[in-house]
């Protein structure tokens, strides 16, 4: 690995993988104390970076002001789903993040194996997946539109899994990946946001 490679999370496959800065522009920033140019202590470094694994591009800044040192990435811009996820959910689903670029196919068998485990946490009942997921819309769990986009996932999962289903593309993830943030968010993100928010609203009640 060279200078101009750095081991980093891709936003992309999910690997901590060595990407290489293929481009570097900098802006120079005056100091907030002296009003003088500095470099490199002092300015904002724009970096295009590709990962070693799946080749695909990174954009981010870096930005240095005198010893603090801020990074943004760009692009791609990761949504953030691990809030009130139960370990063992939250393991699985990085676990399938990391397929998604690497095949789609595996990709949709793993998010299957995701539903799975939100049914066996949320006991659901039912001989199968299909039969679970029904419950869980019976009792309320998910309402009967995520219902319907957990059957839909269970349904790529089926192409996933078996050949003479059909084959599922690169296209393909970004709306899986999009059907299980719905699903996720659902069940387990917000219940725990508005957990937090009462309790938040309670302390400041109590001052």
């Amino acid at each position: 690995m060279s200078d101009l490679s750095e081991v980093l999370i891709c936003g992309h496959c999910g690997n901590s993988s060595p990407m290489n800065i293929v481009a570097k522009w900098t802006q120079h920033l005056p100091n907030q104390k002296t009003k003088h140019l500095f470099s490199p202590l002092n300015g904002c470094h724009y970096e295009t970076l590709i990962c070693m694994t799946c080749e695909k591009p990174t954009f981010r800044s870096v930005v240095y002001d005198d010893r603090d040192k801020r990074i943004e990435i760009y692009y791609p811009k990761s949504v953030e789903i691990s809030f009130g996820l139960p370990e063992v959910i939250h393991r699985a689903y990085e676990a399938a993040r990391k397929a998604r670029n690497v095949d789609a196919n595996a990709f949709a068998v793993m998010l299957g194996r995701l539903l799975e485990l939100v049914c066996k946490d949320q006991k659901a009942e039912g001989k199968n997946l299909f039969q679970k997921l029904n419950d869980l819309s019976e009792k309320g769990t998910i309402p009967d539109k995520l219902s319907k986009i957990a059957q839909g996932l269970r349904e790529h999962r089926n192409i996933g899994a078996h050949a003479e289903l059909g084959e599922l593309t690169e296209e393909d993830a970004p709306l899986l990946e999009k059907l299980t943030h719905a699903i996720l968010e659902y069940v387990y993100t917000a219940p725990a946001l508005a957990i937090q928010a009462e309790k938040q609203l309670a302390k400041l009640k109590g001052k």
